[in-house]
């Protein structure tokens, strides 16, 4: 029979967690982050933190993202729980930053997700109303087809109505991924923002 382990050294095993910590890191200082924000408290994500970088440029998303994790991993040694992050995120747009490349390959090294837009996150937000395909080339473009669909968008307006969308827009994403799969389609706008709200979904809890 296998005798019990010490009481150190059962001290010394990570605890376990009842859902996994997610960090999320935003380019965007008001859309992005509120709209993350309003889904964690509508889908009780009591497992996930939304942190905004200091810049708005890829590269330094995704460096805000791999600083913000080495450092709550530094802050946990000693304590019951290993590492305070099983997954990290970095939320960017292509719009018309230089750094977009740079970013997308340190994300690779260092294991951070990216949700990527493409030019924009609202084209995300769009796809809470329908699977757009249009080809819309800019920022301004985009938002001017939101708006058609939601008179009162702007930067700093509660997410709450579009959080309840959000399994449309997920149903949405996945058609237009798949048309985007065809011949031609390879500069329309696209996003990967549904792989992360996918994943968040995996964690929401009922009310």
């Amino acid at each position: 029979m296998r005798s019990p382990r010490p009481l150190k050294d059962q001290a010394r095993r990570p605890a376990r967690r009842s859902a996994p910590l997610i960090l999320i890191v935003t380019e965007g200082a008001e859309t992005e982050p509120r709209y993350f924000e309003a889904l964690k408290v509508c889908w009780r994500l009591t497992g996930v933190k939304v942190k905004k970088a200091s810049a708005s440029a890829p590269i330094n998303v995704v460096e805000t993202s791999i600083r913000l994790r080495d450092e709550a991993a530094r802050a946990s040694r000693g304590s019951a729980i290993q590492s305070p992050y099983d997954d990290v995120w970095a939320v960017i747009d292509q719009d018309q930053h230089s750094t977009l490349n740079e970013a997308q390959s340190l994300a690779r090294r260092e294991g951070v997700k990216v949700a990527f837009s493409k030019p924009c996150f609202e084209l995300w937000l769009l796809l809470h109303f329908l699977p757009s395909l249009k080809p819309l080339a800019s920022p301004d473009h985009v938002r001017a087809e939101l708006l058609g669909h939601l008179p009162r968008f702007s930067k700093s307006m509660e997410m709450e109505e579009l959080v309840g969308r959000a399994d449309q827009a997920l149903a949405n994403a996945e058609i237009v991924e798949m048309r985007l799969k065809g011949i031609g389609m390879a500069d329309y706008p696209s996003t990967t923002v549904h792989y992360l709200v996918r994943t968040l979904a995996t964690l929401r809890r009922e009310p």
